[in-house]
């Protein structure tokens, strides 16, 4: 169970980075590299590459029923460092653009990439830790360390 509250360590440090991010980044502009990394703070009134657009309820809704899921899912995951880890980074990055739907009604996006002329989705930290934390959930069910079997 000790490993478990890495998991919940992990889910508060991503909440608290995402919200001390988009605060301090809040209606910001700016660019990193020429070319490729800016900030540029919007609002996304919908889901993953604005889907859903103003669909607040159904997107709270969907959001506190995959939370409930992915809890009970990450029972049946190994109890190891790597799988706390992963099932806390898609948790804290839920959650923080959970709360900021409940909240403000929207989420607080700031972080641009552009490859070439394409403009990828402006993202923030929370979705940068729900896509590590899928990654290393997908890593962990083909190298078959998914189930809570005994070592």
């Amino acid at each position: 169970m000790q490993k478990k509250k890495l998991m919940l360590v992990v889910a508060g440090i991503v909440v608290l980075l995402d919200y001390l991010t988009k605060f301090i980044l809040e209606d910001k502009q700016f660019t990193i590299i020429k070319n490729f990394l800016s900030i540029n703070y919007t609002r996304n009134y919908g889901a993953a590459w604005s889907i859903f657009q103003n669909q607040r309820i159904f997107l709270i809704i969907i959001s506190l029923l995959f939370l409930i899921v992915l809890l009970k899912y990450s029972l049946r995951y190994k109890n190891n460092k790597k799988n706390n880890i992963a099932f806390g980074l898609v948790i804290g990055g839920l959650l923080g653009n959970l709360l900021d739907r409940m909240i403000f009604g929207y989420v607080r996006d700031f972080i641009s990439l552009k490859f070439g002329s394409y403009y990828y989705p402006i993202f923030n930290i929370a979705d940068i830790a729900i896509v590590v934390g899928v990654i290393i959930i997908i890593i962990a069910i083909i190298k078959k360390e998914d189930n809570n079997a005994k070592d």
